[in-house]
């Protein structure tokens, strides 16, 4: 249009002089382009030149016929040549000039043709600045469009543009992230249908129904709202909507931005912030000056003061009220001020008066730049905790049902009086009750509590002010006398004890005599911690109870060690050797009583040591006991029992083959298992396979105990009870127990058939037995006459030296089995 404009004016400007020239210079009586007959104007020498001069081009005519023709002929293609052709400049000059008026004119008509020059001048620099300044905002306006346009279609927030009918116009990408769609797929789709929940969806459309009436009523206010789009995982978005007018309609603007991060990071704010303020420790936020900002309920609580009081005040006098020491309080925060964590524990009165323990700890809390902007103090109620903990020391250092100090604070104690200058003189006993376990097993626990009550009474009656009393164990207790000057005689003070615990402890109606061992040592010049103090009374008390005996004491001496040391070298040799044939059996024969031929062997556990040596059961079993080694030797001497057992089948022996069992190996081994596989690894019958337990074990643990005996039992193995009558069974669980064999022991069958007792006691195990259905087999038979008299009384079997001693697997079957062998090879 502009450019149109231009083009008008530029013909305007040519024109427009031509006019003027024709308005200025054209009179009235005069032509153009041609001249009338005016004579009395013009001088006869000037009509005569101009005559000459100027030839008529048109006949005569008025000048709006010539100005007319001149317009017609305007459009012609060769107008200024004709124009040029007719036009007569000599002939306008000397017409028009020659009187002032029309000099006048022509000096009028070149300032007005000068002036126009220059407005045309002027009106094109204009025009040709505005073509410039349009051209610059042009493109202007296209980068700021293309910026503009780069900016929303990479902006992180969503834009969706949408008609009055909500439906999409546009969207950026950051908008089809959000909304889980394409642009090609959203548009001309209502924004409703990109929602998927459906209460969101109808807060969407509540927002744009209230943006167009916002619009309606001319108010064009942004009006946002938070929604949540999906529920797993939640989607928080914002969404801003703002309605613009436009000539071709109104649109509606979106700005969607995705606010989960955000709405979680507030619930984690908020989350915490109830965390603080519901939490059972008392909180106080302070500022890196101690200016307290922020105290939660809990603080209230415990200290009976209110948090309006507090925020603004310095934190320093509820410290100086807690620790009470000015010097305390200034390297508490020094120690705060180098970036430390301060933790303290303590204690004050509660309104009731009662104690109250609490565990502070301040803490700095550092800002982004590593600089400590805020120190926090928690303050944990404690009391439970300090009140179980003296618990548990108590517990840790004393015997719960004496109130006796223990093994641990017995040697504290002695630790602690060895680093006494000057020290004092120390001897140290150890006491054990003899058949203790007797006494439980037979009277039930709670009377053996009751006995070591009783017990601790009398020894602390019999000691001295300042001797200690401390029960080590079960049964056994330690006595530690101390004295500035000279020990008395350890010796007497043991035998008075002994006098003094034979005597018989009544309870509910109830005698009970109870006998102790005890193992003295001295304090001397060498060695003298608490372990070896312990240990040197235990080995003059394991002396003390050697071979069975009771009521006995015993001194520790060198040789006392040395034997002790034999022992752990002998615990070592035990070890080294597992798994080697160190580890033997001897078979001791068992004889039918009637026929007195042989059916049945017992395998007896033997050990050489390292120089070859046979040691005695009696040496190394115990250890194996107390040790726990007897557990892994057990099973390997059972796999090796089996095997024997399948081997002799195999050559025709139909011997019942026994083997003995441990009270560990009954009571704490996978015994089951290890008995089931040897079975079935060697082959062999279990019918002939016997194990012998002996009654003490039984009655230590006897559910578990019958347990176990029912389960071997039903794999074929038979069950035999060894040395009955020595310990403290009961007929009433003999009698539910899963036994075929009772074997009489030998303390019964030694004084046959000489001593009456003996002779009743047998004749009754013998009669019980068969009431129970179980056979008998005697031990200890080294007599004719006591063979004799078994065999009347009904002993199915005997066992003794009378007609097998131990043997070896060689000499056992030189003696008894090759005759059998060569008869199966015979009839084979």
């Amino acid at each position: 249009m502009k450019k149109n404009l231009i083009r008008s004016w530029k013909l305007l400007t040519v024109l427009l002089p031509v006019i003027l020239i024709f308005s200025l210079l054209i009179p009235s009586d005069h032509s153009f382009f041609g001249e009338k007959d005016n004579t009395a104007a013009t001088p006869p020498e000037t009509q005569q030149t101009t005559a000459n001069l100027s030839q008529p081009v048109y006949s005569s005519s008025s000048p709006s016929s010539e100005l007319h023709h001149l317009f017609e002929r305007w459009e012609n293609a060769d107008f200024l040549h004709s124009l040029l052709n007719h036009f007569n400049i000599h002939h306008v000059i000397f017409n028009n000039l020659n009187t002032v008026e029309k000099f006048e004119k022509l000096t009028l008509f070149s300032l007005v043709t000068l002036g126009l020059c220059i407005g045309c001048l002027i009106l094109a620099w204009h025009l040709h600045k505005m073509l410039r300044h349009e051209q610059t905002l042009k493109s202007e306006l296209h980068d700021m469009v293309k910026k503009y346009s780069h900016v929303l279609k990479h902006a992180p927030d969503g834009m969706v543009i949408l008609r009055q009918d909500n439906t999409i116009i546009d969207l950026n990408q950051s908008a089809c992230q959000i909304l889980d769609t394409s642009t090609e797929a959203a548009k001309t789709r209502q924004i409703a249908d990109l929602v998927t929940h459906e209460k969101a969806r109808d807060e969407l459309s509540e927002l744009l129904v209230q943006v167009h009436t916002s619009m309606s009523q001319g108010e064009s206010q942004p009006i946002s709202i938070l929604i949540t789009n999906t529920i797993e995982p939640p989607q928080h978005l914002e969404i801003i909507a703002t309605e613009t007018a436009y000539n071709d309609g109104n649109e509606v603007l979106l700005n969607i931005r995705d606010v989960t991060n955000w709405v979680e990071r507030e619930e984690k704010l908020k989350s915490m912030s109830r965390a603080l303020e519901q939490s059972d420790d008392s909180i106080i936020i302070t500022n890196d000056r101690g200016i307290i900002e922020y105290v939660n309920h809990s603080f209230e609580a415990f200290n009976d003061m209110n948090a309006n009081d507090l925020i603004g005040s310095d934190a320093a006098h509820l410290i100086l009220a807690t620790l009470q020491n000015p010097t305390e309080l200034e390297r508490l925060q020094h120690q705060l001020r180098r970036g430390h964590t301060v933790n303290r524990i303590i204690s004050h009165r509660r309104k009731d008066n009662s104690l109250m323990y609490m565990e502070k700890r301040i803490s700095p809390i550092r800002n982004s730049r590593g600089k400590i902007s805020h120190y926090i103090t928690t303050g944990k109620d404690i009391t439970e905790r300090v009140l179980f903990e003296s618990k548990l020391k108590r517990l840790a250092h004393f015997d719960m049902l004496t109130q006796l100090p223990n093994r641990l604070m017995l040697q504290q104690q002695i630790e602690s009086l060895q680093k006494q200058s000057p020290r004092p003189e120390l001897g140290l006993m150890t006491l054990n009750l003899d058949r203790f376990k007797q006494i439980n097993d037979s009277l039930g626990h709670d009377t053996g509590d009751q006995v070591l009550i009783a017990v601790s009474k009398r020894l602390q009656q019999i000691l001295r002010e300042g001797d200690i009393l401390a029960r080590l164990g079960n049964d056994e207790f330690g006595i530690l006398v101390v004295s500035d000057t000279r020990l008395p005689v350890l010796e007497e003070l043991a035998e008075r004890i002994l006098r003094h615990l034979n005597h018989p402890i009544t309870l509910d109606n109830k005698e009970v005599v109870v006998s102790a061992s005890i193992g003295i040592t001295y304090c001397g010049d060498g060695e003298c911690t608490s372990e070896a103090l312990l240990r040197q009374a235990d080995i003059a008390l394991y002396k003390a109870k050697d071979n069975g005996q009771q009521q006995q004491y015993r001194v520790y001496n060198r040789e006392m060690g040395v034997n002790s040391v034999k022992r752990l070298e002998m615990e070592a040799q035990l070890r080294q050797s597992f798994g080697s044939d160190r580890y033997q059996f001897f078979y001791q024969g068992r004889f039918e009583a009637r026929t007195r031929k042989l059916c049945g062997v017992e395998a007896l556990l033997r050990w050489y040591d390292d120089d070859g040596v046979l040691q005695s059961p009696s040496e190394f079993v115990p250890i194996l006991e107390t040790t726990g080694l007897i557990i892994d030797v057990g099973e390997r001497m059972i796999r090796k029992a089996c095997q024997q057992l399948r081997q002799w089948q195999l050559q025709g022996h139909k011997l019942h083959f026994a083997i003995n069992i441990s009270a560990r190996q009954l009571l704490n081994s996978d015994i089951i298992n290890t008995v089931q596989q040897a079975i079935q690894s060697s082959h062999c019958d279990p019918s002939y396979l016997e194990l012998e337990i002996t009654e003490s074990v039984v009655m230590s643990d006897v559910k578990l105990a019958l347990n176990r005996l029912r389960q071997l039992n039903a794999l074929g193995v038979r069950i035999a009870i060894d040395d009955f009558g020595t310990g403290y069974s009961s007929l009433a669980y003999l009698s539910r127990f899963p036994i075929q064999i009772l074997k009489v022991d030998q303390e019964f069958v030694r004084d046959l058939p000489v001593n009456r007792e003996s002779v009743t006691i047998t004749n009754a195990i013998v009669e019980l037995a068969h009431n129970l259905n179980i056979r008998v087999v005697a031990e200890g038979v080294e007599s004719q006459a006591q063979a004799d008299f078994l065999s009347s009384i009904g002993v199915e079997e005997f066992q003794g030296f009378l007609y097998c001693k131990p043997l070896s697997i060689s000499d056992f079957e030189s003696a008894f089995l090759h005759p059998a062998l060569e008869i199966k090879h015979q009839s084979m």
